[in-house]
């Protein structure tokens, strides 16, 4: 299963490039962005709290349908598809 340490890294790789590319302005891309973040950071929170309060049946279920959806929204590295 995926951890949120995981996908926290999967966000600041994504952060990281969009950094790099120099992005300052608001944008669509950015915008995409940041709904992302917010999504990610909430997914891997809802995890860890399931994780924490012993429910892995549950986190392992949204880490599941997380990265189906994420793949099928064409969000996942191919590298960290199928782990």
């Amino acid at each position: 299963m995926r951890s949120p340490k995981k996908l926290e890294h999967l966000y600041f790789e994504t952060l990281g490039s969009v950094v790099r590319d120099k992005v300052t302005s608001r944008n669509r891309y950015t915008d995409e962005l940041h709904d992302m973040t917010v999504d990610i950071i909430e997914i891997a929170n809802s995890i860890r709290r399931y994780q924490e309060s012993g429910d892995t049946e549950r986190a392992k279920e949204l880490e599941q349908t997380s990265r189906s959806k994420a793949q099928e929204q064409g969000r996942t590295p191919k590298s960290q598809q199928g782990d």
